[in-house]
């Protein structure tokens, strides 16, 4: 089983790095599937876009709707750093039953008591992004281009192998080319 699913999870990567421009068809959230949602997800939807801490008892997870603004038919800006401290990430449960939660996030809190001064907004997009539009120059200089895992190459040149590895090997050579260039 677990091999199995590995070997499918690689070839589903591989075809995701493999993907040209014109095979990957991006769209904003429609209009038709905003009206399907049910009325309490559509109340208040611009909280949608809100940068804030979102609780779950012992879980504290930062919503980052400005790094996906497109995704909300508006224009992509380079986000922010997060400004929540690193270890959020590390409360569980364990060995503490008699926890008050509200009183372990008391910090946390105000964000979500002042959720409309985190709302996210920013212009409507019209058209596609330019290849020098500023957050796409941002994004490729902090992006990994290949899905795939460079350090885990096939152990046998047989059956299926990927391409995953001479596309990034490609894609960094042509940046590294690109980045001296200017």
């Amino acid at each position: 089983m677990g091999e199995s699913y590995c070997s499918q999870a690689s070839i589903f990567r591989d075809a995701l790095d493999s993907m040209t421009k014109d095979q990957f068809i991006w769209e904003p959230y429609s209009a038709d599937l905003i009206k399907s949602r049910p009325d309490y997800c559509r109340v208040r939807r611009d909280i949608w876009r809100a940068r804030v801490p979102i609780f779950c008892w012992d879980v504290v997870e930062v919503h980052l709707p400005d790094r996906v603004m497109r995704q909300f038919g508006l224009v992509q800006e380079i986000p922010s750093p997060i400004p929540f401290d690193a270890t959020h990430f590390h409360h569980d449960r364990r060995g503490r039953p008699n926890t008050n939660w509200e009183l372990e996030h008391a910090q946390w809190l105000p964000f979500w008591n002042h959720i409309d001064q985190y709302v996210c907004n920013a212009p409507i997009i019209h058209g596609s992004l330019r290849y020098d539009d500023p957050y796409l120059i941002w994004f490729r200089r902090i992006t990994r281009f290949v899905i795939g895992n460079p350090t885990s190459r096939p152990q046998q040149l047989q059956g299926y192998v990927p391409n995953a590895t001479a596309y990034e090997t490609m894609v960094s050579s042509i940046l590294d080319f690109s980045f001296k260039a200017y």
